[in-house]
């Protein structure tokens, strides 16, 4: 093993610049972001636009084949790598971005070296080594990263590492975007029909349209109120129940312990609501993806308790299909009218003020209970297509990890034309 020292000779970086949190366009002058590079790849979109007089102070624009590293990231992403895959003249590296330089007459492969980066091994060693009292970024010293020891095979044989883990790469980018299409095309589909601008035929008992709070809707269907078609639910933890349920994107109500790997709640859980299996709990702060809150049903327990802040309801009516009912707040059909209760107050750190009683009173656009199921049973093979496309993608990227173990550490040798041992 040898320490990365021997292998780069130079880590540059650019300087901190007053920028506008905006993409700079194809005539304007960006300065990357940390994140511009994750698991190995570099994403040029994630820049912002410098403002006219600190133009002049730019240096350290980014090429094809560049290395880059972010010095200062939050504590799971520090020293993230990515390789440039074209020349972007009007990209410029901050100070917490670095561009590896090999050393001359080494030899060495700088996609062997990407990949080496990005070795689970690697990777937890950054962690290990990385500094600050700050909560959320961490920082790791040119020193410290230059003596992390990593093996270094032979050059022709890291070009062939290289090329076999390129494959599984592709392989996990290509599902990646695949599964990002879907959720685009699932995005588009219960805006159509859980407003009504698709219909299945066979449910359209009259023509023609009506203008409500949730937009423009079938004349066929009925408006009401949440509260005619669920209940507030205020049942208190009084029987000892400690798993705590957080509201997560993309996994709804979650157990923190599992979100978090610990769990952040308050030690006494007895003023907290109780929640049953298929009930609903509305978050009432800003979420990524969700500006006005995020409304989740819990699916994967029994019961768990949430805190106060979470305003939690059941359905009351057999008219109303749950899975229906939970599209429905999944598409924002009802952002509009949320928009309108919802008051943040200047020290509410992303809390949002949201009455029970306007809650309740929002209009629910109402189609048939059997034009219900019908929207539901096309959103679930959706839901259930994305899912099994996320396990195989997670499959794929513990393969990957796996052969990175392998290959990174000369477990398992690469067979090249003269034989490798």
């Amino acid at each position: 093993m040898v320490p990365l020292s021997t292998i780069i000779s130079e880590l540059e970086s650019g300087v901190s610049v007053n920028s506008e949190d905006v993409p700079a366009g194809d005539s304007e002058r960006g300065v990357l972001k940390v994140s511009c590079v994750s698991d190995g790849h570099f994403y040029a979109q994630e820049n912002k636009r410098v403002i006219p007089s600190e133009l002049h102070r730019l240096i350290c624009s980014v090429r094809r084949g560049d290395l880059l590293v972010t010095r200062a990231n939050t504590f799971d992403l520090i020293g993230a790598s990515g390789l440039v895959d074209r020349d972007y003249p009007n990209l410029f590296l901050p100070d917490k971005v670095w561009r590896v330089v090999l050393k001359e007459g080494g030899g060495d492969s700088i996609n062997w070296l990407k990949h080496v980066l990005n070795s689970p091994q690697v990777r937890a060693e950054l962690k290990k080594r990385a500094t600050g009292t700050s909560g959320s970024m961490k920082n790791i010293p040119q020193s410290s990263f230059l003596a992390i020891n990593v093996f270094r095979p032979p050059v022709d044989e890291q070009v062939w590492i290289a090329c076999v883990l390129d494959v599984w790469d592709r392989g996990v980018r290509q599902l990646t975007d695949l599964i990002s299409a879907k959720l685009c095309f699932k995005q588009g589909l219960m805006q159509h029909l859980l407003t009504g601008q698709r219909r299945f035929q066979g449910h359209v008992k009259k023509k023609g349209v009506q203008a409500s709070p949730a937009g423009t809707i079938p004349v066929d269907w009925t408006l009401g109120r949440l509260s005619d078609v669920t209940e507030e639910v205020r049942r208190r933890n009084d029987t000892g129940v400690t798993r705590v349920l957080t509201a997560s994107g993309n996994h709804g109500l979650i157990d923190q312990q599992d979100y978090f790997n610990r769990s952040v709640a308050g030690k006494s859980l007895e003023s907290y609501f109780l929640l049953k299996r298929g009930e609903f709990a509305y978050n009432r702060s800003l979420m990524k993806g969700y500006p006005y809150g995020a409304t989740k049903r819990l699916e994967d327990y029994e019961e768990g308790v949430v805190s106060t802040l979470y305003l939690c309801f059941r359905i009351t009516s057999p008219e109303c299909n749950s899975n229906w009912l939970t599209h429905v707040f999944e598409a924002g059909v009802l952002n509009s009218q949320l928009r309108g209760i919802a008051k943040m107050g200047a020290r509410a750190h992303g809390l949002l003020n949201v009455a029970a009683s306007e809650f309740f009173n929002m209009v629910l656009p109402v189609p048939s209970p059997e034009e219900q199921a019908a929207i539901s049973r096309v959103l679930d093979a959706a839901d259930s297509e994305i899912a099994l496309l996320e396990k195989e993608l997670e499959a794929l990227k513990q393969q990957k990890k796996g052969l990175m173990q392998k290959l990174l550490t000369g477990q398992v040798r690469v067979p090249l034309s003269k034989g490798v041992a």
